[in-house]
């Protein structure tokens, strides 16, 4: 009677366990599809390059190092009640076609462009009228996502660009380029929230406790940390070590040691960022498959961990499908994990021309040249973009007069944001570099000449525009 009892009371008790994880996740649900259904304050941006650019992922740490701009002090979230902006820099593959995508506030969309236009001079910038992730349906196929966090202490570097002979995010392609059928996709989300400098103090911290031949407290992954009671009981038992001076001097550090703090100045010296690494695989009807997809992008991130210092391991792997609306508003509250502008620059980074991979999306020829101009869902033969119409859209031309007027609205946009971002004494110059460089492409219209885009009497440029053009 009594075990009978007890395996009623198990089953009820696992019912309610169901129903109130049932409540949650729906419930999670109804907040996440609230916040993507609200997310008009925020755009995506496609990015193309032509097949020889020759920037590489030093180009992508400087733009880094630039777009940290976007930090505001704590005194002023907290007066203002806002959280700080963050951006998401995506590669996707839809229908066998690699892109690059950066996801921003749109108050920052004239900043953001301005850096990237100014680290990637022929760069192509598409704002997407529909975001690709919103086009898939949580009822319909498989959805596999999971996320990827360091191994150790976050204050441990992970190796970057400049210890690679070829460019890293070769190897990342791969996975993408695998697959091989039109309803397979898959996506990699680099969330990235500016952090102040006062994450460096705790690799002080930290070096302070390799020097006094403390183990490091490591993350997940990480062996366990010695407790400060041992620590003690082996410092008691120590036989001091004589210095020249009669005192006590300090232990000897090993070559790994060494190593290892070298590392950690290494990434303290430079900005950083809070970062969430999200994976997703969707398409097909197969668990199996998905999960072996998901496995293998991973471990194309391995080529990023080193066994003295950090790298990535996978974790939260789930089939849930509150995980794609999590994807879907770019959910990042928690703390994610701290990565420097050299090591988020080796994750991300637009494609330099010895990557050989085929499915990746580059800029036509023609449309090499900078022009802030929107993209028109038409037919086109000459350029595919895979951020549109399932995976098949085309960028048509737009007619002479619309770029000019483009030039002219990018025009103003740059003088706002001259005023906007003044306080960044390096963040002027490069919006100034970008003002010039539209400037001159204005200076020379492509229409008729008879038209009213080229009658220089209906020159709009706004009065910032031309103090920025005066400077130079």
């Amino acid at each position: 009677m009594g075990l009978e009892w007890t395996s009623k009371l198990t089953e009820s008790y696992s019912e309610i366990n169901e129903s109130t994880e049932s409540k949650w996740i729906l419930s999670k649900m109804k907040f996440l599809r609230r916040k993507v259904d609200a997310a008009d304050d925020y755009l995506l941006l496609l990015l193309e390059v032509p097949r020889t650019n020759d920037k590489k992922a030093l180009a992508a740490e400087r733009m880094l190092a630039a777009l940290h701009g976007i930090l505001r002090p704590k005194r002023e979230l907290r007066l203002s009640g806002t959280l700080q902006e963050y951006l998401s820099f995506e590669i996707v593959a839809i229908k066998q076609r690699i892109s690059f995508y950066i996801w921003t506030p749109r108050h920052l969309q004239t900043f953001v462009e301005a850096q990237i236009y100014a680290h990637y001079p022929n760069v192509r910038i598409y704002e997407q009228p529909v975001d690709y992730s919103k086009r898939a349906l949580l009822d319909q196929a498989v959805i596999h996502c999971a996320e990827l966090t360091l191994a150790d202490n976050e204050i441990m570097p992970i190796k970057t660009f400049q210890s690679f002979d070829a460019d890293p995010l070769a190897t990342i392609m791969t996975p993408l380029a695998m697959l091989n059928k039109d309803n397979e996709q898959m996506w990699i989300q680099i969330m990235a929230r500016p952090i102040s400098d006062n994450w460096q103090q705790k690799g002080t911290r930290v070096i302070n406790r390799i020097k006094g031949q403390r183990r490091l407290f490591t993350g997940s992954g990480g062996a366990k940390a010695l407790n400060y009671a041992g620590q003690a009981f082996a410092a008691l038992v120590r036989p001091p070590a004589a210095s020249s001076r009669g005192g006590t001097a300090d232990p000897e550090l090993s070559e790994p040691d060494k190593a290892r703090i070298a590392a950690i100045k290494q990434k303290t010296s430079k900005p950083g960022y809070r970062v969430k690494i999200r994976l997703l695989y969707y398409g097909g009807n197969d668990q199996r498959t998905a999960r072996l997809r998901i496995q293998t992008l991973a471990s194309a991130f391995k080529h990023f961990n080193t066994i003295d210092s950090n790298g990535f391991i996978l974790k939260n792997s789930s089939f849930r499908k509150d995980k794609l609306l999590e994807y879907q508003a770019r959910f990042f509250i928690d703390k994610g994990f701290i990565l420097n502008i050299e090591e988020l620059a080796s994750l991300f980074h637009l494609p330099h021309t010895s990557i050989e991979t085929s499915n990746i999306v580059w800029a036509s020829p023609s449309s090499a040249k900078p022009l802030a101009r929107q993209p028109i869902d038409e037919p086109s033969k000459q350029s595919e973009s895979p951020g549109l119409n399932n995976g098949s859209p085309s960028i048509a031309k737009q007619p002479e007069s619309a770029d000019i007027a483009q030039h002219q609205a990018s025009h103003e946009r740059i003088g706002k944001a001259v005023t906007t971002y003044a306080q960044y004494e390096d963040e002027a110059s490069v919006i100034k570099a970008a003002s010039k460089r539209r400037h001159i492409n204005r200076k020379k219209p492509i229409g008729p000449a008879n038209s009213p885009a080229a009658d220089p009497k209906n020159d709009q440029t706004s009065p910032d525009v031309e103090y920025v053009i005066k400077l130079h």
